[in-house]
């Protein structure tokens, strides 16, 4: 679409590809109808750019009336809870139950609050809620009862699903009050979806150089074989794709490595026998094939010496209270960079050459430093 400079070429080559991804039906014909229209746009005179191309595609068929789904066709009727109320489905799914999307972030009127519509109510009337509909109140029961009857829509089977993990961020997501409160109607108990049957509050004892050290964290995922003999344990990330397989890059990359260990530990308790193969980190952002990157158990025990060497130098250091901060190119995108100030690399450089801080260093380095110093005479 790039390479057309007239609203017509667009047009054309947008429905060239709209034609071999999306199979020709009513629905598809009205939506040729409305972006064809565009193409009466070269009547200006004006070359689009492809921003504005863009927005115009949105903005006409924002404009035209497309039916939504296939009602008592083939194939699954897709509408929206409000199209779809007092209809009877085999199937009802609804899916994004999340909270702050069903039932939806609702705010009151900026003007004229809720609690001031019901003191004008009860003056005008006598009535807290008429008059003047509550906007904050009113609206949540009215999307209460619009999940009512897209749960009693469904004649044989109702399908009720969140996402866990926000796309594009990688956060967690809550489930709907709506999703738990639809579940606790049915099974008579309260669920918590954050949580599984290894989940613990207490922190995760692990031998480490030495010492037992208490690890605490969040795991976001660890997925099973069918016949539960291998694990592999999995965090999602929406940031920019950093860290190497299989290196603990000097300390700086420990993540993995733990929660291989800490996965092991927790998983034995309930899969005598249980092989933990890896962890991972997903970076959402990153097209599929290099999404991942990987710590094997098998080269964490291969380096079980120098993680243990590098937790014994971290924990030394936080007894001792000798930490320094080491600036490097990651300090950009910190978010206490201005907590440190500018400063920081003139203290780094006069705290570098201090005894108690040479292990620290060595080990972010990873080789064996110079301690700088010349013999006097």
């Amino acid at each position: 679409m790039e390479e057309s400079n007239t609203w017509d070429g667009k047009v054309a080559t947008l429905l060239n590809a709209f034609e071999s991804f999306i199979e020709q039906d009513a629905e598809s014909l009205l939506v040729k109808q409305a972006v064809r229209k565009l193409s009466e746009l070269d009547a200006t005179g004006i070359p689009p750019s492809q921003a504005d191309f863009t927005r115009w595609v949105e903005e006409v068929l924002q404009d035209e009336v497309i039916p939504a789904g296939r009602f008592q066709r083939n194939g699954p009727t897709v509408v929206n809870l409000m199209a779809a109320r007092g209809v009877p489905f085999k199937i009802v799914i609804i899916p994004g139950m999340v909270e702050k999307s069903f039932p939806p972030l609702i705010g009151q009127d900026a003007i004229l609050l809720d609690q001031e519509r019901k003191v004008l109510n009860r003056v005008l009337g006598g009535k807290e809620k008429e008059p003047l509909p509550l906007k904050a109140e009113g609206r949540l029961e009215e999307e209460r009862l619009l999940f009512r009857l897209a749960i009693g829509a469904a004649r044989e089977k109702l399908i009720l699903s969140f996402p866990r993990i926000e796309i594009g961020t990688g956060r967690e997501r809550l489930p709907s009050s709506f999703l738990l409160a639809a579940v606790k109607a049915l099974t008579g108990k309260s669920i918590d979806f954050q949580e599984s049957e290894i989940s613990t509050e207490e922190p995760v004892p692990l031998k480490l150089a030495g010492q037992t050290v208490n690890l605490r964290g969040r795991i976001d995922r660890i997925d099973l074989t069918k016949d539960g003999k291998k694990a592999r344990v999995r965090d999602y990330k929406s940031g920019n794709k950093l860290g190497k397989e299989n290196d603990f890059q000097g300390g700086r990359t420990l993540q993995l490595p733990l929660y291989l260990l800490a996965a092991k530990q927790l998983l034995e308790n309930l899969h005598r026998g249980i092989q933990v193969e890896s962890a991972e980190y997903y970076f959402l952002k990153e097209k599929k094939k290099s999404r991942h990157i990987k710590f094997d158990f098998s080269a964490l025990e291969a380096k079980e010496t120098e993680l243990q060497e590098i937790l014994k130098t971290i924990a030394g250091s936080i007894e001792e209270g000798v930490f320094i901060a080491a600036p490097d190119y990651q300090c950009d995108y910190c978010d206490f960079e201005m907590i440190c100030g500018n400063w920081t690399p003139m203290l780094f450089d006069r705290k570098a050459k201090d005894p108690r801080v040479k292990r620290y260093l060595e080990m972010r380095t990873g080789e064996k430093e110079d301690t700088g110093e010349e013999s006097e005479g």
